[in-house]
């Protein structure tokens, strides 16, 4: 390949570069979830009509800034590989300073102030635990419970069309 093909090409994927926003949707999806979606794009309009058309398509709708995010806290979260004395480990974990500890399948998932993450991470890493996962994320204050399983698919759905969208970084939802 000519080396002006391949300048020509990295020109390209900067200018894209330059080009791109960050932007947060909220909104409600079907059956009264509260729904983020962080977004990188290239073009925001045309962000903004393919987010709406998925919310609505679902029975749901776009709301302003601040009707959903309200809702969510921001938190630092780290996933905690468990160990034999599960109790043990939780009251080690919790005399670190974390703010929330909740034992799930995949580990112990730790929440912190965001701010203080790498310390926190750092403080648990010290104590001998084994970190799988550390990332910065939005917690809802408030759950919607679906019992309907017709309506947990709809809502399953929904959530996976947003999350499988090229511009979609995160989903946060309160479901």
């Amino acid at each position: 390949m000519p080396k002006e093909n391949i300048d020509r090409i990295l020109k390209s994927a900067e200018n894209k570069m330059e080009n791109l926003e960050e932007i947060t949707y909220e909104g409600f999806g079907p059956y009264g979830i509260a729904v983020l979606v962080d977004v990188v794009t290239d073009n925001k309009n045309r962000s903004a009509q393919e987010f709406k058309n998925i919310f609505e398509k679902a029975g749901g709708n776009i709301a302003g800034p601040g009707a959903v995010s309200y809702n969510f806290s921001y938190k630092g979260y780290l996933l905690v590989k468990k160990n034999d004395d599960l109790d043990s480990q939780m009251l080690s974990i919790i005399d670190l300073g974390v703010e929330d500890i909740q034992d799930s399948e995949d580990g112990l998932e730790v929440f912190v102030n965001p701010d203080q993450l790498d310390i926190e991470r750092r403080k648990i890493e010290g104590a001998g635990f084994v970190i799988l996962k550390t990332e910065l994320t939005m917690i809802p204050k408030n759950y919607v419970e679906i019992d309907n399983p017709d309506h947990i698919e709809k809502v399953t759905k929904f959530l996976e069309s947003l999350e499988n969208h090229d511009d979609v970084q995160k989903v946060y939802s309160n479901f």
